[in-house]
């Protein structure tokens, strides 16, 4: 049985197709009848006088050899392909080989843990899960479902936000392209005021409402009427008329 084929061996057989004259060679008459050359070129290069005989292999030989050239590079080629592809597959094999042996003694170390408790989801809607204690939790999936409803609305309200912002933006600009009249009304009163200026009636009202809240009450009045006049109080005791009152006698 052969050896393998060696690197050392592929470069030797690859150098000597590569110092060879290149393929294909063909019959060539106008230099003799047995005289072979490469015509595929700018030039001719001739390979040289080859004679095969009449033999019963000189037909196969013959064809064996004008297509040497070639088809010996081919196969280097198709040998180098498949030993970058053994390495690749090597590697590859060693690499699973390594995980495989990982993923064994972290299974190795998970079997001496403690077995976690199953849950199931209350609504019965989604897988079981497992926890590191006996005690009920909330569904995770149906928490993210939640989550994905809130999700849903906060989109929902921002395209509502967005498309109310984008109104206004509109309307502010329509408003704002329009000239003011003048004389505008005032929205609380109704009276009319110059663009820019405050409403004189709105200031007129609060004014007169501030000049009313200094005024002191009727029952202030009286009270004060009475410290003035202390016979006030003694009248009204007798119910008598004060001497002052119109139409008294005293």
């Amino acid at each position: 049985m052969n050896a393998p084929l060696s690197e050392q061996r592929l470069a030797e057989i690859l150098a000597r197709a590569a110092a060879a004259t290149p393929g294909p060679w063909e019959l060539c008459p106008s230099y003799g009848a047995d005289f072979y050359a490469n015509l595929s070129g700018s030039y001719l290069r001739g390979v040289g006088t080859l004679v095969f005989g009449d033999g019963e292999d000189a037909a196969a030989d013959r064809e064996f050899v004008l297509h040497a050239a070639e088809d010996v590079r081919e196969l280097a080629a198709e040998v180098s392909r498949l030993w970058a592809e053994r390495h690749s597959t090597n590697e590859a094999l060693s690499d699973a080989a390594e995980a495989l042996r990982v993923q064994r003694d972290r299974i190795a170390e998970l079997e001496t843990y403690e077995q976690l408790s199953p849950q199931q989801c209350p609504k019965g809607i989604h897988s079981d899960w497992l926890v590191d204690s006996e005690y009920a939790h909330a569904c995770p999936w149906c928490r993210i479902d939640d989550l994905g409803t809130a999700h849903s609305n906060a989109v929902n309200l921002i395209a509502g936000l967005e498309c109310d912002l984008s109104a206004a933006n509109a309307r502010l600009a329509e408003l704002e392209a329009l000239t003011p009249a003048p004389i505008q009304t005032c929205r609380k009163c109704g009276a009319g005021y110059d663009l820019g200026q405050p409403c004189s009636a709105c200031q007129f009202q609060t004014l007169m409402a501030a000049e009313q809240a200094k005024r002191p009450s009727e029952g202030a009045l009286a009270e004060q009427r009475h410290l003035v006049d202390p016979l006030d109080h003694a009248f009204e005791a007798l119910a008598l008329p004060h001497p002052t009152d119109a139409g008294s006698a005293l």
